[in-house]
């Protein structure tokens, strides 16, 4: 046998296979230690960092709404470079702080990179804010009534169903829609209520005190009816007399004016440019004298002190009066929701 045939080719004594095995173990042995050094430097550069959203941890409740701007943080760290991906396809912003605003709500995973080496991620949730609307008073409508007023009540929120009632009182039928009125014949304190589709949640109140009327209630003296003597009696000394006390006359008015002229007077108290004293010479009981405001039973000094200095508008006036042209009575509607266009007041 030849011996060629027996021996492989050597290299430095060395057979080619042994050469090649030897090879590859240096080029894995290689890599395992290139390996190692990058994933001890990379484990050495990158510290544990968190990120910031309003100042807050992953720990802290954080309530973000589309909208708004959100402040995210990262800890300094010198000599880096700091770059931002919110998530929402809004990418490239540098810097150890950054502020951003979305604009649609989703469930969105922030990341911070930091020489393009060390990335720090963090998911946030953000949410539609739910508005909501301001309605102002929930039942609208007087919280005070003479005995027999009718006062009418309504509101501004929006409802499928609207239910009122009071509140413990049978005497009162329910009623439906957004408006309502009731009857108060007795004096007391009643609760208004609305029910808004049907449900308890929407349950809104408000109290109405009910008084007797004053002015219907005063016990008017009146001199007492005189009968003629018999002329064919001789009438015979008493040892008493009776003494009545006459009824208190009316003081006559000193001049006349007209409803027009009446009404452009109370716009003026509206206005802040005339006092209720201001009238005597036009009435026959003063501030005294009764008034009907918008409904309401009261009297003109009460009246001028109600809506002085507010922006109201005077529609009308009616007064009544005597065979003097007195003013015994006044009958004024004023619209509450104010003037639109040219001022009264100027």
């Amino acid at each position: 046998m030849k011996p060629s045939t027996i021996f492989t080719r050597r290299v430095a004594g060395l057979d080619y296979n042994v050469w090649i095995t030897m090879i590859v173990l240096i080029l894995l042995s290689a890599g395992l230690f290139s390996y190692t050094l990058i994933n001890r430097e990379s484990k050495e550069t990158c510290d544990p960092l968190d990120i910031y959203v309003n100042g807050r941890t992953v720990t802290d409740t954080i309530n973000l709404h589309t909208g708004d701007p959100v402040s995210f943080r990262i800890a300094y760290v010198p000599d880096t470079r700091v770059t931002w991906d919110f998530g929402d396809g809004v990418t490239g912003e540098e810097g150890f702080h950054a502020i951003h605003t979305y604009k649609q709500e989703a469930v969105f995973t922030v990341r911070a990179s930091i020489n393009n080496e060390c990335v720090y991620t963090r998911k946030i949730t953000v949410k539609t804010p739910v508005i909501i609307p301001e309605y102002g008073e929930d039942i609208i409508g007087e919280n005070e009534a003479f005995t027999g007023e009718v006062l009418e009540f309504t509101t501004a929120r929006p409802a499928k169903n609207y239910e009122w009632y009071i509140e413990n009182n049978a005497n009162f039928p329910k009623q439906s829609g957004s408006k309502a009125s009731f009857k108060f014949k007795l004096q007391g304190n009643y609760v208004v209520t609305l029910v808004l589709d049907q449900d308890r949640q929407k349950k809104y109140s408000k109290t109405v005190v009910v008084q007797d009327d004053p002015l219907l209630n005063q016990d008017i003296k009146r001199k007492p009816l005189e009968i003629p003597a018999d002329p064919g009696k001789v009438e015979q000394p008493k040892d008493t007399q009776v003494i009545s006390l006459p009824e208190t006359p009316r003081r006559p008015a000193t001049k006349v004016i007209s409803d027009d002229n009446f009404r452009s007077l109370v716009q003026s108290v509206v206005c802040e440019k005339m006092i209720s004293s201001d009238f005597k010479q036009y009435l026959c009981d003063g501030d005294n004298t009764v008034v009907v405001y918008n409904g309401k039973r009261t009297t003109f000094g009460a009246m001028c002190a109600e809506v002085k200095g507010k922006k109201l508008k005077v529609e009308s006036v009616v007064a009544g009066r005597d065979n003097d042209n007195c003013v015994t009575s006044i009958t004024v509607t004023v619209d509450k929701k104010g003037w639109l266009g040219k001022n009264p007041c100027k």
